[in-house]
C-alpha cells in the first residue's frame, strides 16, 4: 500500500477507533511497513490516541512499536458491581466492548464468555469449550490481540496453552488448545503459578514481547519469560525473577484488585 492510500484510510476512520479498524490498517500495510507509512501511523498514535478503544489503542501501540502519550491522570473508582456466576473463577481478560470478558476457573477446562454489563441487563455467561480435561488448574488467562490468541497458565501442571480467538462474529470462538510451553516447577514454598500477562515489544527495551507471571508463596515472585520457548512445546526460559516485598503486597492497590479477581464478579 502507498502512503497516500494509507493516509486516505486514516482520514476515513470513525471518531471511535476500535480493534477491528487497527487490524484493517495492519492488513492494508502488509508485512513490511515503509518509513512514510510508519510516520502516518505514529502520527495517528500521537495525535489521536484519545479516539481509540482500549484494545484498539493497544493494537496500534504494538503495530507502531511505541507507547501512546499519557497526558491525562487516571482516576479509578467503582461505579457498579456485577456477578459473572462462574464458580471457582480464577482469572479474566477483556475481549472487547462487543464480546465482553473471557473467564476461566481452576476446577474445569471450560472457558467462558461473559457479556459486558448493559444498563440493567445482567451479564450472561456462555461456555466456549467443553470440560474435556485438557486444561486443568487454570489460574491465569491473557488475550494477545496482535496474534488473536488466548494464552492460559495451569497452576499445578506448569503449562501454558494457546488457543486461536475469532471475534469476527457476534459470539467469540476459540480454537483447540495447543501446548505453547512449560514453566519451571516452583518450589514448595512458592506453591504454583498465578496470573498471566504479556509485556508487548513496544514496552520492552529490546522490542521483544515477554510473558509475565507470578509465583505465589514465600517469597512471591514476578517472573518474566520469553514469549515463546526456543522449541515448540518446550520449556520457557526465565529471564528475570523479581521478589515482591510483603509490604507492597499488602498495601499496593493493584494487589487488592488482583485478589478481588478471584471472586466471581466484575
Amino acid at each position: 500500500m502507498s502512503a497516500a492510500d494509507l493516509e486516505r484510510r486514516i482520514e476515513l476512520l470513525p471518531n471511535r477507533i476500535g480493534l477491528d479498524h487497527v487490524f484493517e490498517l495492519r492488513e492494508a500495510t502488509g508485512k513490511r511497513v515503509g518509513n512514510k507509512e510508519r510516520q502516518l501511523l505514529e502520527g495517528l498514535l500521537q495525535d489521536h490516541y484519545r479516539r481509540f478503544t482500549v484494545d484498539g489503542l493497544f493494537a496500534l501501540e504494538v503495530l507502531v512499536g511505541k507507547a501512546a502519550p499519557s497526558l491525562i491522570k487516571t482516576v479509578w473508582k467503582i461505579v457498579d458491581r456485577n456477578r459473572t456466576n462462574v464458580a471457582e473463577q480464577s482469572a479474566m481478560a477483556f475481549i472487547s466492548g462487543k464480546h465482553g470478558f473471557l473467564v476461566v476457573d481452576d476446577e474445569t477446562s471450560v472457558l467462558w464468555a461473559v457479556s459486558a454489563p448493559r444498563g440493567n441487563v445482567p451479564p450472561v455467561k456462555t461456555a466456549l469449550r467443553k470440560d474435556d480435561g485438557k486444561l486443568k488448574g487454570l489460574e491465569g488467562v491473557v488475550i494477545d490481540h496482535e496474534s488473536r490468541q488466548v494464552l492460559t497458565v495451569s497452576e499445578n501442571r506448569c503449562t501454558v496453552h494457546v488457543l486461536s480467538l475469532d471475534t469476527s462474529q457476534d459470539a467469540p470462538k476459540l480454537g483447540k488448545p495447543k501446548l505453547l510451553g512449560t514453566l519451571p516447577k516452583p518450589s514448595k514454598a512458592n506453591k504454583g503459578w498465578e496470573g498471566l500477562a504479556i509485556l508487548p515489544g513496544s514496552a520492552s527495551p529490546d522490542k521483544k514481547p515477554r510473558l509475565v507471571t507470578v509465583q505465589e508463596g514465600k517469597p512471591a515472585l514476578l517472573v518474566i519469560c520469553d514469549r515463546h520457548p526456543k522449541k515448540a512445546g518446550g520449556k520457557f526460559e526465565v529471564e528475570a525473577k523479581v521478589p515482591l516485598p510483603p509490604r507492597s503486597r499488602r498495601s499496593c492497590p493493584i494487589s487488592r484488585i488482583l485478589r478481588s479477581i478471584r471472586r466471581p464478579a466484575i
